[in-house]
Order: C-alpha cells, then structure tokens, then sequence
C-alpha cells in the first residue's frame, strides 16, 4: 500500500523530541527504505519543513539541506496533485492550516485511497483516512 507523508513524520524523526514517537518514524523510515512500503509526498511538506526547521528549530541551512537531499534521495515519490479551489473552501469551513487543506484537497486522499500519515489530527476535521506512524507499522507486522 502507498501512504501519504505529512511534514510532522519527517520533523519528529529530525528532532528528535520524544523518544518514543522518533523511534515510530525511524522504523516507519526503515520500511520504507527497505520497499516494504511505498511513499509518496508532496514539494509544499519540504517547504514547511524548510519553514519550521530554520524558523522555529534554528537549524542552519547546510543540515536543512543535507536532510533534504536524503529525504529526496531515499525512495519517497513526490505528487503535488491538488485542488486549490476544494482546499479554499476546506480552509474556510475548518480551523485547519491552509497547507493542511491542500494535502487534503489531493484526489487520492479526498477518495480514501491514499491515506495520510499524520500526527495532526486536524486531518481527522478534514474526514482524511490519517494513520500515526505506529499504526502503519503494526499493518506491516501483521
């Protein structure tokens, strides 16, 4: 199955904060380099990734980009299908980040069949099929 990954999986694993949820995404990273999943993300979650590392978490351009090129290296397929006119009228009707009703507004992900690995239950206001990386990791243990 092919899973949709948010910016929060990526920064999580980054920095690494809680030690429990840095260990789901190290080993959701581990299956998918290992192709026991398929990924797929978007240029606007490198974006906000670029955003919230130099903005908030001070990390210098050079590691900013070093991350980067990995993550772009690593096998996750990039898709920035999306319907900006759904992802207006989803802004406006939920307390949700734009960015958020973007990824959302994908036709894949507005269908159910791309679900979204997320930490941030705003996906849930957005009736998006989102998964944490732990739930992921159990279907493949299965």
């Amino acid at each position: 199955m092919k899973y949709y990954l948010d910016t929060n999986v990526f920064l999580r694993f980054l920095v690494a904060d809680d030690a429990k949820v840095y260990e789901s995404c190290r080993e959701l990273f581990g299956l998918i380099d290992s192709s026991c999943i398929k990924a797929v993300t978007s240029p606007l979650v490198f974006a906000e990734i670029v955003w919230v590392l130099g903005s908030f978490y001070k990390f210098p351009r050079e590691k900013i980009t070093e991350t980067l090129r990995i993550a772009a290296q690593s096998g996750i397929l990039f898709d920035n299908r999306c319907n900006v006119a759904a992802a207006v009228e989803a802004y406006g009707s939920h307390t949700v980040k734009f960015v958020d009703a973007l990824i959302a507004s994908h036709p894949l992900i507005r269908s159910g069949k791309l679900p979204v690995i997320s930490y941030d239950a705003d996906f849930d206001k957005l009736h998006v099929k989102r998964l944490e990386p732990r739930d992921v990791i159990a279907r493949v243990a299965k």
